[in-house]
């Protein structure tokens, strides 16, 4: 029996469905993946698939092995990967973003393995099933269509829960600076866009007093990066604020805990929070 396979179905099939796994794992594991690594990944996974039933079937095992374990590993280091925020030196660092690469995979594999068992039971236990054999196989550019828009309502709906982080999220946090450890409660607030134009990184506010005790006993600024910013506020225009560098902070939430390295901390004068709940605003541009 002659099986014809179109190649850009094929693609745009796979495409639609890595898609939608990935916004999927991207929401449940907090990887707050940008669009373009979103589509990044799922096109690799798409080239991927019009690659391996081009691979002859005696390799079956080979094809296997590296859809489950070497293409699964770089689609979520794809959205995992946290850029600026390197781990090296840092043993903590580096198990926690291995532990967050090989439990995206797990999940991801699951939530693949649930869509296309829903999907199967469709076409084959509804009346769905007889529709798409009648209409929609036989109809190529049909299913092009339905697959763009498809697409489309996916990165659509990614956007707009993007967008919508906006919500104050509270978090525990610890700052390193050399062998001093500063725990504190604040808030992660994408309201907060401060970013360094030295450096061009963003900047997290923290209440000075909370420095003072190392600030008093560093002899040469130099090796925190002390400098000044300017800044506004809504009761302060042209203000300037003391930064120095940390050289780790990890956000620790509930569900789940990150370290960033070598992290800008502005030092503020006054107190962040009215009712003392929270000392500290983390820049939404680093979450």
């Amino acid at each position: 029996m002659l099986i014809v396979i179109y190649l850009d179905v094929l693609f745009a099939v796979n495409f639609c469905m890595d898609l939608m796994v990935l916004t999927i794992l991207n929401y449940l594991m907090h990887y707050h993946a940008s669009v373009m690594r979103l589509i990044l990944s799922t096109t690799l996974g798409a080239v991927w698939s019009v690659a391996a039933v081009l691979i002859p079937d005696r390799y079956k095992l080979l094809v296997n092995l590296c859809t489950y374990m070497i293409i699964t590993f770089l689609m979520v280091l794809i959205i995992c990967i946290r850029g600026k925020n390197a781990c090296k030196g840092n043993s903590f660092v580096f198990r926690k973003y291995i532990g967050q690469i090989l439990k995206g995979m797990i999940l991801m594999i699951s939530i693949a393995v649930f869509i296309g068992g829903g999907i199967h039971l469709l076409v084959y236990n509804t009346y769905a099933g007889y529709v798409i054999y009648g209409f929609m196989l036989k109809n190529r550019q049909f299913i092009l269509f339905l697959l763009i828009t498809i697409t489309f309502l996916i990165l659509l709906f990614h956007y707009i829960n993007t967008t919508r982080r906006d919500a104050i999220v509270d978090c525990d946090l610890e700052v390193v600076i050399g062998n001093e450890h500063i725990c504190t409660r604040g808030i992660i607030d994408t309201g907060n866009r401060l970013v360094d134009p030295i450096y061009n990184k963003p900047v997290n506010v923290f209440e000075k007093m909370y420095f003072s005790s190392i600030l008093s006993e560093i002899n040469n600024y130099e090796n925190i990066k002390f400098h000044f910013i300017p800044y506004n506020t809504v009761s302060t225009k042209g203000g300037l604020m003391e930064v120095i560098t940390a050289d780790y902070m990890y956000v620790k939430r509930s569900e789940d805990s990150k370290a960033y390295k070598n992290v800008l901390i502005g030092l503020s004068e006054v107190n962040i929070s009215s009712d003392g709940g929270y000392h500290a605003l983390i820049n939404g541009k680093m979450i």
